[in-house]
This record gives structure tokens, sequence and C-alpha cells, in this order.
């Protein structure tokens, strides 16, 4: 190995190297799996910072400790858990997918608004329209969801403007 040693993963790659495991990249994706199982994923972030490329099957095994799932638990014991980098903020991380959400809901209550319903008749439309689809969500979310869009909106002509 001729490469510099970082970390004691650089350790065990030589070390597996020594014991005939056929490549570098072989090497380093046994060391991957094996901190992976425990829920470590600083050799591959360093690996990966320094050029490495996962081959797919490595790939798949991040998926699986990325987003684990009943089957995987069994081989993967550990998953990622997302936390805010910042602590002292506090609150839940973010959930790309919940602004997705929000923005279709309030589109949904405008498009009910440009109707002519009154913006509670609105609201609980938009809140029926959601439940019967089998998800379950406030009043408040949906309000909420409208507040926030028409102030984005607001804030967007603004800028436009000037």
């Amino acid at each position: 190995m001729d490469e510099e040693i970082i970390g004691p993963w650089d350790v065990e790659v030589k070390l597996l190297l020594d014991a005939g495991v056929e490549t570098l990249d072989r090497a380093r994706e046994h060391v991957c799996i094996h901190y992976f199982r425990y829920g470590d994923p600083k050799p591959f972030c360093n690996w990966t910072r320094r050029g490495f490329v996962p081959s797919a099957d490595l790939l798949r095994i991040i998926a699986a400790v990325l987003d684990p799932d009943p089957l995987s638990e069994k081989h993967f014991p550990y998953w990622f858990k997302r936390t805010a980098r910042n602590k002292g903020q506090g609150g839940r991380p973010v959930d790309p997918s919940t602004e997705l959400r929000n923005d279709l809901i309030a589109q949904l209550v405008q498009r009910s608004r440009d109707r002519g319903d009154g913006y509670d008749a609105a609201i609980a439309e938009v809140k029926q329209l959601v439940e019967s689809d089998g998800a379950k969500i406030d009043t408040k979310t949906v309000r909420n969801a409208y507040e926030r869009w028409i102030a984005k909106q607001k804030s967007v002509s603004s800028s436009k403007g000037n």
C-alpha cells in the first residue's frame, strides 16, 4: 500500500492486502462494511474524499445503512440517524419532503379559494382531501402550510419588484 496511513482503517486495509485481498479497493470495501456494521462511516467518508469510488455492491450496502428496512437489520443492526450538526439550534431535523407536502397543501387551499371558497372552508376541504387518502393531518398544519406559502409568495413577488 503506497498511500499514507491516516486512520486505523488504513492499517486494516494494509493487513488485508498483506493477507491476500486482491486489490486496494476490495480491501477498502471490506473495511467499510466492517465499520458500517457498527454504524461508523468514517473510513468510507475519508477514502471517498481521497478519491475512492465504491462499487455497486458497496453502494447497495450504504443504502441499507442509510435507509434501513427490517430485512437488513440482521446484517446491519446500526444505521445512521439524522441529527442536526449544530445542536444549539434545537428542534427536529429538517425533512425535505415536509416542505414539498406543505407547498402542495397550500396550493390546494389556494385553488379552493380561487374557486370562491372562504378561508375556513378551503382549509377544511383540503384537510378532508388529505385524510381521505389515509393520512392524518391537523387543521393547524393545513393553516400553517397555507400561511407560510402565502408569506413566501409575497416575499418572492416583492423581491421581483425591487
